[in-house]
């Protein structure tokens, strides 16, 4: 991958982490749940939540499957809808499937 394709890939990420971070953190709300509390249900550190909340790190699946165990929610498309189109393009176009 060129060099100017890193940086837009690490941009996207970036962009990919604030939106799943700020649905989680959403969603955590709508059910009046601190973040504490989730923190603690799906047995993570406090300040690694806010920073996923906060879209500051890229979280493995099995962070994301704790986290949707502690909400009580499928881990489905919901988390994902909102993620720009530009993120699936460029995947798509880095990684064809053909």
């Amino acid at each position: 991958m060129e060099e100017i394709d890193k940086q837009k890939a690490n941009d996207l990420e970036e962009l990919a982490n604030k939106t799943i971070g700020k649905n989680i953190s959403g969603i955590r709300n709508m059910q009046g749940m601190s973040r504490l509390t989730l923190a603690a249900k799906a047995n993570l550190d406090y300040s690694y939540l806010g920073q996923i909340e906060r879209g500051e790190v890229t979280m493995s699946h099995f962070i994301l499957l704790k986290l949707c165990c502690a909400l009580d929610i499928r881990m489905s498309n919901s988390l994902y809808e909102d993620v720009p189109d530009a993120v699936t393009h460029f995947l798509k176009e880095i990684n064809p499937i053909d």
